[in-house]
C-alpha cells in the first residue's frame, strides 16, 4: 500500500516541484559562484589606489604610475584632450622632466576631496576634486616665480577602474576644471 501512495499524482506534483526547486536554487547559486560580486575591501584598495596614484603625480614618477592602468586607458581633459595611455605618459613625462630643469626645487602636493566611489562588481567609478599645492622654494629667483604664473585650478577627476584577477588598473580618466578662472 505504501508504494501506491507514493505514484499517487499528488506525490508526482510534489516531487516535480521539489526537483525543480532544488535544480532552480542549484542554479542560483552556481551563477552567483560565476559572477564577480564586489568584494569587501574594494573601496578601500580603490582608496589606497588613488592615493598612491597622488603620491606618483607628486614624484614626477610617471612610468610606475602607468603600471598602474591598462594598457588600453584614455585620458580625457581639459579642452576636450583624448590621447591613448602610452602616449600621454610619454608626453606627461618629457613636460615634468623639463619642468623640473626650468624650476629646480618646485614641487606639488596633490590632495584628494570628495572621493566617491561607486562599485559595480569588476568595475568601479572613481570621482574627486584634486586640488594640486605648489611648494616654491625660497631661493627660486622672483623672475622664475612670476613665470609659474597662477597656481592649478583644482579639478575634478572620474576615473573608471577594472579589476583584473585580484588587480584595480585605470581604464579611462576624465578631467575638467572645478571652475574657471573667469569665474
Amino acid at each position: 500500500m505504501p508504494i501506491v501512495f507514493l505514484f499517487t499524482p499528488f506525490n508526482q506534483e510534489h516531487i516535480v516541484m521539489r526537483m525543480t526547486f532544488i535544480l532552480f536554487t542549484a542554479l542560483a547559486v552556481m551563477l552567483i559562484g560565476m559572477t564577480n560580486p564586489v568584494q569587501a575591501g574594494d573601496k578601500e584598495d580603490i582608496t589606497a589606489l588613488i592615493k598612491q596614484y597622488s603620491e606618483l603625480e607628486d614624484a614626477n614618477d610617471m612610468a610606475t604610475q602607468s603600471q598602474m592602468m591598462t594598457a588600453d586607458r584614455t585620458w580625457v581633459g581639459f579642452n576636450g584632450r583624448k590621447t591613448d595611455n602610452a602616449a600621454w605618459m610619454d608626453l606627461q613625462q618629457v613636460n615634468r622632466d623639463n619642468f623640473e630643469k626650468k624650476f629646480p626645487g618646485v614641487e606639488f602636493r596633490r590632495e584628494v576631496r570628495n572621493l566617491q566611489i561607486r562599485l559595480m562588481g569588476n568595475v568601479a567609478v572613481a570621482t574627486f576634486h584634486w586640488y594640486s599645492n605648489r611648494i616654491i622654494p625660497a631661493d627660486l629667483s622672483s623672475e622664475k616665480v612670476k613665470m609659474l604664473g597662477l597656481p592649478a585650478v583644482p579639478a575634478t577627476w572620474t576615473q573608471v577602474w577594472t579589476k583584473e584577477g585580484n588587480t584595480w588598473k585605470i581604464a579611462h580618466t576624465h578631467s575638467s576644471p572645478l571652475y574657471s578662472r573667469s569665474n
